[in-house]
């Protein structure tokens, strides 16, 4: 899985790299042939690789307790029907350019839907998760890492309804052309600003997340040469935005337009795969140090979703419209890599609810990163308890009032502060 990943974004890379190379350059006029082949071959990654991860993920959830709770059978099915209605839309797409020398920009808002969303649907049940696990424990580890979720999910909206209007307003087939591919042209601002803010500050909310879950590493090599080493990422990321705030290659950029294309892109190609392997690094890590196998899986199928995730989330290089539509493939990862990351996160969680001798070896590990594993597995903890109190209750309200003609005013908010109060009794006798 390791070597597949890694050839995947390699391949993500060359395939935005491209066409946001192509804008500079001048298209794939004089080399159509030859970028139409590459075009099929970026889409035959798209259609192997994601049946391949959805195969492992089958085989190591088929016999968990998590097959159940997630009801994970329907979301495979889900996942398989959308990646086959991708792969169709790919295929219709080929032919067409074999056919016609041109496609239909309807094909590309097509994908974006259906890949942005299931992502949404992924990301917002996983921020759904997490604010709920906040709300049970007040720790930080969950907050940022909510935080951080809320901020993907609220980019992929934005991407949806901003790519949609914006290929929406353009012509609706596209044919090789010897001048940039496409034109940039931002009917909405406001949504532009909003779409630059919201993927900045979900790569910032991420990294500090990271950050947070890594911090137990300033005691191995050192505070100074932890965050020189963890900021690199952050700081070649932010770099690659410094035009809309102040342009200092703007010189360049006039000077000669080409040669800059070309450096800038090389350059800061990327910026997304690096940040994203740092963020995947902290649960491989994790996964790494823990003694079980079956959470060590979880966390290690969490690190594949938020490398792909972040290298996948490239959707801008669509607006220019580039034929072949390179950066098509890229994009069309979103739901497969929000898939990854919810099961990972949420199978973890549940794991870890459900075994006491799991969560005393965490904290026995004394791992910084597992701390995160811990209050996780604690708040689904919680909640389970929550739940089956609170459906003994209403089955005995029941009763009461069916033999006694008494309404209980007992609530169910009542019930789970109850249950707040006895488990903080508890956990001050266990700490005398």
């Amino acid at each position: 899985m390791f070597i597949i990943i890694s050839f995947l974004l390699i391949v993500l890379t060359i395939d935005t790299s491209i066409v946001k190379m192509s804008a500079f350059t001048g298209g794939f006029y004089y080399f159509q042939d030859f970028y139409s082949i590459l075009f099929i071959c970026t889409a035959a990654t798209f259609g192997v690789i994601q049946f391949v991860i959805l195969r492992v993920v089958k085989d190591r959830y088929r016999e968990s307790i998590v097959h159940k709770k997630l009801k994970l059978h329907v979301l495979g099915k889900t996942m398989e029907y959308a990646n086959y209605g991708i792969i169709a839309i790919l295929v219709a797409i080929i032919l067409e350019m074999h056919l016609t020398s041109s496609y239909n920009i309807d094909f590309i808002i097509a994908i974006i839907w259906i890949s942005y969303g299931l992502a949404l649907v992924m990301l917002g049940f996983l921020s759904f998760m997490f604010l709920r696990w906040f709300k049970g424990i007040k720790s930080h580890f969950i907050l940022s890492y909510a935080a951080a979720i809320l901020m993907l999910l609220i980019n992929a909206v934005i991407t949806i309804i901003f790519v949609s209007i914006e290929l929406g307003g353009s012509d609706s087939i596209v044919y090789p052309s010897a001048n940039p591919v496409g034109s940039f042209n931002i009917t909405s601002s406001i949504l532009n600003n909003l779409y630059n803010i919201t993927i900045i500050m979900s790569f910032i909310l991420t990294w500090s997340s990271t950050a947070i879950m890594l911090k137990y590493y300033t005691k191995i090599i050192g505070r100074v040469k932890y965050w020189v080493l963890i900021s690199i990422p952050l700081v070649y990321f932010l770099a690659s935005f410094q035009s809309f705030i102040v342009d200092l290659l703007l010189p360049f950029r006039l000077a000669n337009p080409l040669l800059f294309g070309v450096i800038y892109t090389l350059t800061f190609s990327a910026v997304k795969p690096v940040g994203a392997i740092l963020f995947g690094i902290a649960f491989w890590v994790l996964a790494r140090k823990l003694a079980n196998i079956m959470v060590k899986n979880y966390m290690i199928i969490c690190s594949y979703g938020i490398i792909i995730l972040f290298s996948a989330n490239q959707p801008i290089s669509l607006l220019l419209t580039p034929y072949p539509p390179f950066g098509l493939a890229t994009i069309s990862f979103m739901a497969s890599a929000s898939f990854l990351m919810l099961i990972g996160i949420y199978s973890t969680a549940i794991s870890v609810s459900l075994d006491s001798s799991l969560r005393q070896s965490i904290r026995k590990a004394a791992i910084g990163e597992a701390h995160l594993l811990d209050k996780i597995g604690i708040a689904e903890y919680q909640r389970e308890i929550e739940k089956r109190v609170i459906t003994t209750t209403h089955k005995a309200k029941d009763l009461i009032e069916y033999e006694s003609g008494i309404s209980s005013s007992l609530s169910d908010e009542e019930v789970r502060n109850l249950i707040a109060e006895i488990a903080q009794e508890i956990k001050s006798k266990s700490q005398k």
